[in-house]
């Protein structure tokens, strides 16, 4: 399945869980590796019969997609982001040798600034979290995505 289709297939009302083979199938991984995936995680999961809640999947998704590819899947139905969760541009001065550190950080990690950034500033998301959830409308939802996920039904109640 491409990535494409399984962003869209996985957030724009997917199934309230999948099994094994269809979360793998999604990921576009092996089942053997999302099984090492899910012990690693510590995510509940009886074994290869049972099935992942389409959270735990999208938790999984979440970290291996960027956003901007998950933005450009979904595309006009970008809304089912929570707004604060959605990207926006940046602009900063900051000295060139901070630049350079920030380029050659993402490089050695095989990323882009953009998804390096990003990643990086999820650490101080988690330290000033809990004063942001009080202060911040919408932060809450945003911080805790794809946790936050509905199903279709709950969506629909």
């Amino acid at each position: 399945m491409r990535k494409r289709e399984a962003i869209r297939r996985l957030f724009l009302g997917g199934a309230p869980s999948y099994s094994v083979t269809e979360a793998a199938a999604l990921l576009g991984w092996s089942c053997e590796t999302l099984m090492q995936e899910i012990r690693e995680r510590k995510l509940t999961h009886a074994g290869p019969s049972s099935s992942l809640s389409r959270q735990s999947v999208a938790m999984i998704a979440a970290c291996q997609w960027s956003h901007r590819a998950i933005e450009d899947a979904l595309g006009s139905n970008v809304s089912v982001l929570p707004p604060r969760l959605r990207l926006s541009h940046l602009r900063a001065r900051v000295p060139q040798y901070q630049i350079d550190v920030i380029e050659a950080a993402a490089r050695h990690q095989g990323t882009s600034v953009n998804d390096f950034l990003s990643r990086y500033l999820l650490d101080l998301s988690s330290v000033e979290a809990p004063r942001l959830v009080r202060t911040m409308p919408g932060f809450e939802e945003a911080y805790k995505w794809p946790a936050s996920l509905k199903t279709t039904a709950e969506s629909a109640a």
